[in-house]
């Protein structure tokens, strides 16, 4: 192979291999099959603006970020749920933020599977927290994934905040058995 050719052909790999940086714009195929991406609620431009910003957390709470960084699975909802009950769901490339009162609490997250964590927070301190989907012999993993701040900023920053929408009245018993209700 002339090393003409074989420039030609690293440059091609490269540039393939772009598309793969979380910080690059979500796209999940060409335009004509942009339908088939899953779509969630998304916060206003202001509020992913001002959530970027970092500031501390309330000295009362504990804030949590949780972002869905990369784009496997695109036309998958994560359904996300803390204590058995469900408040939001992330889409590819979007996260959340919550300030949550400080102590132990469980962290679900449903795709295609569920995940789940106990994890203990402190008030004054911020978390970040990533859904990571990964592929293993054409099985869909999911794993809840605690980064460290810098990881953690980067990633949100990258990403889309989506809505924390206001969920009906409804017991916590009955919440956690709907979140559960499709492992069965």
């Amino acid at each position: 192979m002339s090393p003409r050719c074989l420039c030609t052909v690293l440059v091609a790999f490269l540039s393939a291999c772009q598309s793969l940086d979380p910080a690059a714009p979500f796209t999940c195929g060409p335009p004509a099959r942009q339908a088939q991406c899953v779509t969630v609620i998304m916060a206003s431009r202001s509020d992913d603006a001002l959530a970027k910003q970092f500031a501390p957390a309330p000295h009362d709470k504990a804030r949590l970020y949780i972002v869905r960084p990369y784009t496997i699975e695109p036309t998958i909802k994560t359904e996300v749920a803390m204590d058995g009950n469900a408040f939001a769901e992330l889409a590819p490339r979007t996260y959340l933020m919550l300030d949550i009162a400080p102590g132990g609490h469980r962290l679900q997250m449903r795709t295609n599977a569920l995940s789940d964590a106990t994890m203990e927070f402190s008030a004054g301190q911020t978390y970040f927290i990533a859904h990571d989907l990964t592929i293993f012999f054409n099985t869909v993993v999911a794993t809840i994934k605690v980064l460290d701040p810098a990881t953690g900023q980067r990633l949100v920053r990258s990403s889309q905040r989506a809505a924390l929408p206001n969920l009906p009245d409804a017991s916590a018993a009955s919440q956690e058995e709907a979140f559960y209700a499709n492992d069965r």
